[in-house]
């Protein structure tokens, strides 16, 4: 997908690296090396993969676009092959042709022998088939974003930018936010320090670092809920209800607990996505909830689809409406958690709506407020100011979240949200 129009796609990546002072110079050359290189049709490759300029595709002797702590990549990948079905029919009419000649069959290695030669002519007028796939590069967060959610074009891309740049990457997700968050209030008082130009006292960096150890505690302490993994019993009939397995409020949750490796996601704390997705129903079911930010405050309304399922293969799943709050309701209370939802979200007169989903918190189907800007460069650099605004509003939210996830405040907001589905199901 293409930076600069229509709708979006968004998948984030740890850049696990910061680069070099002296960066930009070397990662010209970098890039102009990794360049795209045409496929010869002479050849048996049937695929190429390289940059290409973000304005132009068929550039290929380019620089690297740089937009304020923004490097701006774009991935060409090119593919050569003829259709299989007419390959097949080329290769028996050939073999049809020289039996004939020869008045006699012919054997599998004469007929592996045309196929290969059928493959080289039809290759001389077989059109070659181009995508592009965008990529930003935050240099100061040290976050890539691929605007594509293909996974061979995301395989592709991240291991074009290790051999271009040297450095490896590491997705980001629920589990990392939650990394970053519980290391939240020590970075932010350095942030402001540096900011004013003071120092913070010895009182106040001890308490942020309390708060920091208490929340890193309570982190990895951290288990599903066991009503949002097996469904509110006494509700409804639940879809893990009765199984050897279930989970109940006997869990481990100690911080030497050892941690599961099934598919609550536990070791990697996938569970706190679609946890999070569930509990941001609630909030914003109705008139929407609104979040206090750092910059501008935020409302966040349910869009007009949510994703909810079960865990294990072949579990259930429904694509229940957001403006259909029994179908939602019933469904999480029998132990299926929102995987996909639908939102929108408006700061001033400004308003964006998007897809989120659990499991990483990619982005789909991405709508940006409407533009000023009329030449490209401004128009990538709004929209990159706009994707980079939205993404910041779901990390926030997700910060409210965890301020009541990782706190004392949880088991009420579970018997909240009980009698939230309790009123539904019962009406």
């Amino acid at each position: 997908m293409s930076l600069f129009k229509g709708t979006l796609a968004l998948r984030r990546y740890r850049v696990m690296q910061k680069p070099p002072e002296d960066w930009r110079e070397p990662y010209d050359r970098a890039v102009r090396a990794h360049a795209l290189v045409s496929i010869d049709r002479g050849r048996s490759e049937t695929q190429s993969a390289g940059w290409c300029s973000v304005y132009d595709a068929q550039k290929l002797d380019f620089d690297a676009e740089y937009v304020e702590g923004h490097i701006l990549l774009s991935l060409r990948l090119d593919v050569l092959k003829p259709d299989p079905s007419e390959v097949k029919k080329q290769v028996k009419l050939a073999a049809q042709r020289l039996e004939a000649e020869r008045q006699a069959p012919l054997s599998k290695a004469a007929l592996r022998d045309v196929k290969a030669m059928v493959i080289l002519d039809l290759r001389k007028i077989t059109p070659i088939k181009t995508r592009t796939v965008d990529a930003v590069w935050n240099l100061n967060a040290q976050r890539l974003y691929i605007l594509s959610h293909s996974k061979k074009a995301n395989e592709i891309l991240i291991g074009l930018f290790a051999q271009t740049f040297g450095i490896n990457m590491d997705s980001e997700g629920p589990g990392f936010w939650a990394e970053q968050y519980a290391h939240g209030m020590a970075n932010e008082l350095d942030e402001v320090a540096a900011k004013y130009q003071c120092g913070s006292t010895a009182d106040e960096r001890a308490g942020a670092e309390r708060i920091d150890a208490i929340r890193l505690k309570m982190l990895r302490a951290c288990r599903p809920t066991p009503e949002l993994l097996g469904g509110f019993r006494g509700l409804r009939p639940c879809v893990m209800a009765g199984a050897p397995d279930a989970p109940d409020s006997a869990v481990d949750t100690t911080p030497d607990a050892p941690a599961s490796t099934d598919d609550a996601g536990v070791t990697d704390r996938r569970f706190l996505g679609r946890e999070f997705l569930t509990w941001l129903v609630m909030k914003a079911e109705g008139d929407g909830t609104t979040f206090e930010s750092d910059e501008e405050d935020f409302k966040v309304n349910l869009g007009n689809r949510v994703l909810c399922k079960a865990l294990g293969d072949g579990s259930a799943e429904i694509a229940a409406r957001g403006d259909d709050p029994l179908e939602v309701r019933y469904a999480i209370a029998g132990g299926l958690t929102v995987r996909e939802l639908d939102v929108l979200f408006s700061s001033g007169d400004r308003a964006w709506s998007l897809a989120v989903s659990a499991e990483n918190f990619d982005l789909k189907r991405v709508k940006l407020p409407a533009l000023l800007s009329e030449e490209d460069a401004e128009r990538a650099h709004e929209r990159l100011d706009l994707l980079n605004a939205v993404d910041k509003m779901l990390e926030c939210a997700y910060g409210h979240f965890l301020n009541v996830r990782l706190s004392t405040e949880w088991p009420a907001t579970m018997a909240a949200m009980r009698v939230w589905l309790k009123d539904s199901i019962e009406a």
